[in-house]
């Protein structure tokens, strides 16, 4: 956690990250298929909730629910790491140079708020991300998934989930802004979701009630814009 903090805000950091329990990474299949002649080819780029952190096994994490939950056979790739932000997910493509998807979602924004990046250097970072995206992996539907909304963090104590979640609340306008001018990339919110699903024991990552609704509104996004069935 690398913030300019007051000092309550910065005792409260260290605390939660002292306090927080780590939960186990298990191994995420890097790429696969769901049917022996895939319809469209998908990535799945992005953070520790991309990688299925706080589900118990990978048919629970996003990609696994997206597998049961997508209507028709495809191709899947998941490049995605605790602890990775904008910058470093732009990092991460050149370990896929070359290769080209049909749709991309990305799922990016709380490393980059418990990271300290300003509004100005999120808008930029996520512009050279679509733009990389687009034009040298021919993503022809790309979805961008909000910042979750942090106030709402069961493992943050009051004054700092009030905090993030203003910083939250600031990069998933300008993302949402960056991408009105974007027409043929899609805006996923992620702040509508029932108040009922479950947390990830830690508090701080998603729980599988959570992947399998998120899954099911990506499902319905992806189905609405593409012409694969």
């Amino acid at each position: 956690m690398n913030w300019l903090l007051s000092p309550v805000l910065l005792l409260q950091a260290l605390w939660v990250k002292f306090k927080t329990p780590r939960l186990p990474e298990y191994k995420t299949p890097a790429s696969g298929q769901t049917a022996a002649e895939p319809k469209f080819s998908m990535l799945l780029l992005g953070d520790s909730s991309a990688a299925g952190v706080g589900a118990t096994c990978f048919e629970e994490s996003l990609m696994g629910q997206l597998i049961q939950q997508l209507p028709f056979g495809f191709s899947y790739r998941v490049l995605a790491h605790a602890g990775d932000n904008s910058a470093t997910a732009i990092e991460r493509l050149a370990v896929i140079d070359g290769q080209s998807f049909d749709a991309v979602i990305t799922v990016l924004g709380v490393n980059d708020v418990t990271g300290g990046t300003d509004v100005i250097d999120w808008v930029k970072a996520q512009q050279q991300l679509h733009q990389r995206l687009q034009n040298m992996h021919q993503a022809s539907q790309l979805i961008v998934c909000g910042v979750p909304p942090m106030d709402k963090f069961p493992a943050l104590p009051p004054k700092l989930r009030q905090y993030l979640g203003h910083k939250a609340n600031q990069l998933d306008q300008a993302l949402q802004q960056l991408l009105d001018k974007n027409p043929t990339a899609h805006f996923f919110s992620l702040r509508n979701f029932p108040s009922d699903l479950g947390a990830a024991s830690d508090g701080f990552h998603p729980g599988p009630e959570v992947y399998k609704y998120w899954a099911e509104q990506l499902t319905q996004t992806i189905t609405r814009h593409c012409d694969w069935r």
